[in-house]
């Protein structure tokens, strides 16, 4: 079982993940949602030009605030799985997220 980052993170790439996250930084004084508000325009320009493709991508929402672009009009031409974030350990366990990354062998060693 691979269970280098760096290597994880090359897989996902390869299989032509985007990795975004709900906000830019994360400061201890200010809560995560006043964060991923201030980052969501750009989030909004990403998501419009994804969702313009002629194969558009499917977009992955990992957790409480990534969830909430789920009310944007952006996402809503984009194929979603939704789940828990992965730092939770019944993420593992979804069906969407077995179903999406089952088939790419994140943790096989080459």
């Amino acid at each position: 079982m691979d269970t280098d980052p760096g290597r994880i993170q090359d897989k996902l790439l390869g299989h032509g993940f985007l990795l975004l996250n709900a906000a830019l930084v994360f400061r201890p004084q200010v809560q995560p949602a006043v964060e991923a508000r201030a980052w969501q325009p750009f989030l909004q320009t990403v998501l419009a030009v994804l969702a313009g493709r002629p194969e558009p991508p499917t977009l992955v929402l990992w957790g409480k605030i990534a969830e909430q672009l789920q009310r944007l009009p952006e996402t809503a031409r984009l194929p979603q799985v939704c789940a828990e974030h992965p730092y939770n350990l019944t993420f593992i366990r979804h069906e969407g997220m077995q179903k999406l990354f089952g088939p790419m062998q994140l943790l096989r060693a080459r």
